[in-house]
């Protein structure tokens, strides 16, 4: 399992920042790396106040609990 971290920050307040956190089953980082572009562009439009600050994929459980 690989896990894709997006960190995002309010535009207006580049302080407030929160991670989403998406798990995937069966895939290598490379794919989740590839594929990682497309939810990131996703959560953009979902949510326009909010800036990308970074984005990693690692090997699920570094960083959420499962």
């Amino acid at each position: 399992m690989v896990e894709l971290v997006i960190s995002m920050c309010l535009l207006d307040n580049a302080n407030k920042c929160r991670d989403e956190h998406m798990v995937f089953q069966d895939v290598s980082i490379l794919t989740c790396t590839i594929a990682g572009q497309s939810h990131i562009a996703n959560y953009m439009e979902r949510f326009p106040r909010w800036y990308v600050k970074r984005w990693t994929c690692e090997p699920a459980g570094k960083f959420a609990k499962i």
